[in-house]
């Protein structure tokens, strides 16, 4: 890969991790604002970290492209330097290789993976009255019906 090829990649991620830091509930309805880029040892660093009210952690690790089994094998790397049994851990990304799908399916719920354009939208908008993001292909606000955007 290219250093502007990764560049243009870190770029991508970056904008993303922007937008699920602003709109978390897109990954998931129930989650509230969450801490970024959260140092956990001295050459780990989270992209997206929940705390939750159960007193569980969310860890969130963002690809803009592919996911494989080096990706699931870093999110099981910052949970045990996390050392908390309860935190579970979602990937996001364009797409999951086979591998590493039967090596999240063995993980048995620790960590899933939400896909872009899929369970996570690639194209939102947002509401100009009650100010949530959606889907952009959603022509009326879930929350309150407005069909104006900013």
């Amino acid at each position: 890969m290219s250093v502007r090829n990764l560049i243009a990649r870190m770029r991508e991620e970056r904008e993303l991790e922007d937008i699920l830091f602003a709109y978390p509930y897109l990954i998931d309805p129930s989650l509230e604002k969450p801490r970024r880029q959260v140092v956990i040892s001295k050459r780990l660093r989270l992209d997206l970290r929940f705390e939750l009210a159960s007193g569980k952690q969310l860890i969130v690790e963002l690809k803009r492209g592919r996911v494989g089994t080096a990706e699931v094998e870093q999110l099981q790397t910052y949970r045990r330097e996390i050392g908390n049994q309860r935190t579970r851990g979602i990937l996001v990304g364009a797409f999951l290789t086979q591998e590493a799908e039967k090596r999240i399916q063995s993980l048995r719920g620790v960590i899933v993976f939400r896909q872009l354009g899929r369970d996570i939208p690639t194209r939102i908008i947002v509401c100009s009255d009650c100010r949530r993001a959606r889907d952009a292909s959603i022509e009326r606000c879930p929350s309150d019906g407005s069909s104006k955007t900013i």
